[in-house]
Formats: structure tokens, C-alpha cells, sequence
């Protein structure tokens, strides 16, 4: 009987030090550089471009932007809208301290919203390509989105102005249209 309780004891201990870890380093803290995250919160905020990169030596390139008709990488059905960067690595090393600022415009409305976020533990290994989906996902290369921005609450057409940066390589800086329409559901 004591044994049983040393072990279940051990095992709390443990599940608190684990979910405090993800709790420190995990997704809740990321979330964190997302201007109204909270699904409750109606009124969207605007950030300004944060990143200063006055590199010159280009590192990666923006290889592909998705902001609608995005298919699941694994099964290749349509899955929810949401903006997805495709990277490519072109340095001969693996590259870390990523960070994305990007803007969306809706002229129909004349509304402007900013979005900053550091990709916390994304690494982009030498030679490769990799995606990161901002779609409330969970794993490598998702990150969070804001529910209530005016890509995920109205149809007009809209423009993003998406930029990538990295210590030690130019900024790359790329711009793409959303139809108007609503947004594609997953199956």
C-alpha cells in the first residue's frame, strides 16, 4: 500500500513538472506574441512590424504562400483557410530564431490588422524546405492564429503582407490575395 502511494506520488510529481514545461515553452506561451487571441475578445489590435534586419546575405526563400485552398500534407484534402509559409533553406546551415510579421487588409472595409509572432523551436535544416501553418495546430511548424481577425470573421477579399526574418539573412518579404468567399471547411 505505501508503495502505491510513493508511485502515484512519483507520477504527480512528474505530470506537474511536464506540464509546467509546456506551460513555460509550450504553445500557451507563444500565444502570448498574438494580439487578441482570446475567442472571447471582439475588437481586433493592430501590431507594428517589430523585426529590424538590415542583413543583406539571402539565407532562405519564401518558396510558397497559402491563404486559401490549403490541402492536409498528408491525406491531400482540403482543409480549413489558413496562411501557411513554405520555407527553403538555402544557407548550407540549419537556421533557428525565425520570426513572421504580417499584415491583412480589407479594402471593402478600409481595416488594417498586424500580426507578430517568433516561431519558438521551428528549425529550418540546411537544403530543406519546410511549412509553417498558422491554424491553431499542435506540433512542429503550427502556430497560433487569432479566431477573431478579419481573415476568419468576414468574406472580402483580402491582402497579406507577410514577412520572414532570421538572424544574420535578409528579410524576405512577399505579398498574396485572398479571394472573397467564405473559407473552405475541412472534411
Amino acid at each position: 500500500m505505501k508503495t502505491k502511494k510513493i508511485i502515484i506520488i512519483f507520477l504527480g510529481v512528474i505530470a506537474v513538472a511536464v506540464i509546467g514545461f509546456f506551460l513555460k515553452n509550450g504553445r500557451k506561451v507563444e500565444r502570448l506574441n498574438m494580439p487578441s487571441i482570446d475567442n472571447k475578445e471582439k475588437t481586433q489590435t493592430f501590431v507594428e512590424n517589430p523585426i529590424k534586419n538590415n542583413a543583406t546575405q539571402v539565407g532562405f526563400k519564401i518558396a510558397e504562400v497559402l491563404v486559401e485552398n490549403n490541402l492536409d500534407p498528408t491525406t491531400q484534402k482540403p482543409t480549413n483557410d489558413h496562411l501557411e509559409i513554405t520555407l527553403q533553406n538555402i544557407s548550407g546551415k540549419d537556421l533557428s530564431n525565425f520570426e513572421v510579421y504580417y499584415t491583412i487588409f480589407d479594402s471593402a472595409i478600409n481595416k488594417k490588422e498586424g500580426y507578430y509572432k517568433k516561431l519558438t523551436g521551428f528549425v529550418l535544416k540546411s537544403g530543406e524546405k519546410s511549412t509553417i501553418n498558422f491554424d491553431n495546430g499542435v506540433g512542429f511548424g503550427h502556430f497560433s492564429e487569432n479566431p477573431n481577425s478579419i481573415y476568419k470573421t468576414n468574406n472580402d477579399a483580402k491582402v497579406f503582407d507577410i514577412f520572414v526574418s532570421t538572424d544574420g539573412y535578409k528579410l524576405e518579404n512577399i505579398q498574396i490575395n485572398k479571394d472573397s468567399g467564405g473559407a473552405e471547411k475541412s472534411d
